[in-house]
């Protein structure tokens, strides 16, 4: 199985306004802000706009209107007379309110219904200001996940394994581990587990315990984490050792718990 992590949007983030300067860079960077807040938002191209120097945006259903509007929010009040109000009209004016107080000249067309019925809005095109300024708010809304897998990423080097804590959509993942090493993390994780002192990789009885072991004990310090272990063995047609797959995912406050308990067993 590969060790390499998945694309790391968490430890590129641009956090200066200025250095998208150009349509194509505010798009770049509004892009990956997005992609890691786990947002849906609909980007075109500068290409597809009449004069090359806007980038349109396309259709939102109501939670991500809900969800763009909370992201671009400074505060907790808005100007939105019912911000409750259900509905594809009430994130209408969700959306209106969250960016006319954030100032960015975010369209929010009319209320619309799709063939199926759900709701849409259309957002029109955006210059690159405006780009910067969603990308700059959304960004700041970040900063807890960003430095939870940064922490995490701390704590896990600090007790020997190799893996990788990466921050996208909203959430954090870790990725496949040797079996070996995940032995070790079981034993800083529940230090009253009995683990082996010697490891066959190649024992699957021994590899699905350690999953099922590691999944319960991660869960039980982060308060709720599931990191969904699985045992992988070697693969004859590909050639790749035994592993363990962590497909699951980790909230900022399960993360933040489970590198306090880890730095604190490392100490």
């Amino acid at each position: 199985m590969s060790t390499l992590p998945d694309t790391d949007l968490s430890t590129a983030l641009v956090t200066d306004a200025s250095d998208a300067a150009t349509i194509d860079e505010a798009e770049n960077r509004l892009r990956h802000v997005t992609r890691l807040a786990g947002l849906r938002l609909p980007i075109g191209f500068p290409r597809q706009a009449p004069d090359g120097e806007r980038l349109p945006l396309g259709r939102v259903d109501e939670p991500t209107a809900r969800d763009l509007a909370a992201l671009i929010t400074t505060c907790g009040n808005t100007d939105d007379p019912a911000p409750d109000t259900p509905g594809i009209t009430g994130a209408a004016s969700l959306l209106r309110a969250a960016a006319k107080q954030a100032g960015i000249a975010l369209h929010v067309g009319d209320p619309m219904a799709d063939p199926d019925s759900h709701g849409q809005l259309r957002l029109g095109d955006i210059d690159q200001v405006t780009a910067a300024g969603l990308a700059d708010l959304i960004e700041a809304q970040l900063a807890d996940l960003v430095a939870a897998a940064a922490d995490l990423q701390t704590a896990l080097d600090a007790v020997g394994v190799t893996i990788h804590a990466t921050a996208a959509n909203g959430i954090i993942r870790l990725s496949e581990i040797d079996v070996a090493e995940g032995w070790t993390l079981l034993s800083h994780v529940a230090p009253d587990q009995v683990v082996p002192d010697e490891v066959d990789v190649d024992d699957y009885a021994a590899g699905d315990d350690l999953a099922h072991r590691l999944t319960a004990a991660v869960k039980i310090v982060s308060q709720g984490g599931f990191i969904d272990a699985a045992y992988a063995p070697f693969c004859r047609r590909c050639r790749q050792e035994a592993a363990l797959v962590l497909g699951g995912r980790l909230t900022p406050d399960q993360a933040q718990r489970l590198t306090t308990h880890l730095l604190r067993d490392a100490a």
